[in-house]
């Protein structure tokens, strides 16, 4: 009787795995979308920095030269 036992403990701990590892595959796709996400907007907000400084140095430049020419 303790053999039949020690086979439905390992039957029980087989089917428990298979959604635990399904579970940690989605996980895992979904940590790696967010992780793509994360990566993109933060490359989208220096793009967007990198425009301000430009604009901000076109302004800077603007100012000078009607200073320049009052």
């Amino acid at each position: 009787m303790g053999k039949c036992c020690s086979c439905d403990y390992r039957y029980l701990l087989l089917i428990a795995a298979v959604p635990f590892i399904y579970i940690q595959m989605r996980l895992f796709v979904t940590q790696s979308r967010y992780a793509d996400r994360i990566a993109d907007a933060i490359e989208a907000e220096n793009q967007c920095t990198r425009q301000t400084r430009l604009l901000i140095d076109q302004i800077s430049l603007q100012k000078e030269r009607l200073l320049s020419l009052e």
